[in-house]
């Protein structure tokens, strides 16, 4: 089998049969081998090396978590790498649409406890607040400058506002907020349930993030796919205190700061996701407009109560 490029003459051979392939927003392909459950991920030719080499490094590092995918080899003169195929059950299937109760029964029973597991895989680093948001800051007029789309100072309005609203909730000068490893685009659709444990798949954007980043993610992938049928106040609540308590048993000062700075979170996850879709995703303003509107619908709803 063939598969051409989108922009380029050259093709990207499958000579295997039982085999498939996708091409990567980030650019690249990811051809799945099924036969010997393999997945190798083919990055474009001019691919900076440097690049390649973190991100296989990444892979490593994340590998030995018993809910992502072993990297098997890789080549980084060569641009590939391949790592495990999980087959199951995809999350969409286990997550439906408009099913409330089954939604948040899955979430306690598979995703929580994963939520745990990622949080605690690696030692939670202490960052000023203000510190951390400087970065964000730093980058508005070099995206400003880099992009002609009209739509991108609306989004860094909407960051603005938030990191005067991250200000706002500081509880004392010098406070600190918490960086953990965080898998970057944690939904259902990267979710895999094997029969035997939920997979994670699509590590692209995994780095140190804030504490609550991925459980946010979560919710407020379901209000971004329209699944409204959730009391998205009350059950983020419920969450909190429910990944609180598990947190508890292995660090009671992560599980402290949790409940006392829930809300502070929840802003600078607002900055963090939209962040990362002007830089890592690239730009796709329709995209990034659905996510703002689901925030502010979000903040809208908690103000009427």
């Amino acid at each position: 089998a063939k598969f051409y490029r989108k922009h380029e003459m050259n093709l990207l051979r499958i000579p295997v049969n039982g085999t498939w392939c996708r091409r990567l927003r980030t650019g690249g392909f990811k051809v799945f081998d099924i036969p010997r459950g393999i997945v190798t991920r083919v990055y474009n030719p001019e691919t900076d090396k440097e690049v390649i080499k973190k991100q296989i490094d990444l892979f490593i590092s994340v590998g030995h978590l018993e809910f992502a995918p072993a990297l098997k080899c890789w080549s980084v003169d060569e641009g590939w790498y391949e790592e495990d195929f999980f087959e199951g059950l995809s999350g969409n299937g286990f997550i439906p649409n408009d099913a409330p109760k089954l939604t948040m029964d899955r979430y306690f029973t598979l995703i929580e406890p994963l939520l745990g597991k990622m949080i605690l895989a690696e030692q939670p680093e202490p960052v000023p607040l203000l510190s951390y948001l400087e970065k964000f800051e730093n980058l508005r007029w070099t995206i400003i400058n880099e992009t002609g789309d009209e739509n991108v100072s609306k989004f860094l309005v909407f960051i603005e506002k938030m990191v005067s609203r991250c200000r706002e909730l500081i509880l004392k000068p010098g406070s600190e907020i918490y960086l953990v490893l965080a898998h970057g685009d944690f939904h259902q659709f990267n979710m895999i349930w094997t029969g035997s444990g939920l997979k994670l798949i699509d590590w692209d954007d995994t780095q140190k993030r804030s504490l609550l980043f991925d459980f946010y993610n979560f919710f407020f992938s379901q209000l971004y796919l329209k699944n409204a049928s959730l009391d998205y106040p009350l059950e983020i609540k419920k969450g909190v205190h429910q990944l609180s308590s598990r947190i508890a048993i292995n660090s009671p000062q992560l599980s402290e700061n949790i409940i006392e700075c829930a809300e502070l979170y929840r802003v600078v996850y607002y900055i963090e996701r939209i962040h990362s879709f002007l830089t890592s995703f690239g730009l796709d303003s329709q995209r990034i407009v659905r996510w703002v509107d689901a925030f502010l619908d979000f903040e809208a709803n908690i103000k009427g109560r």
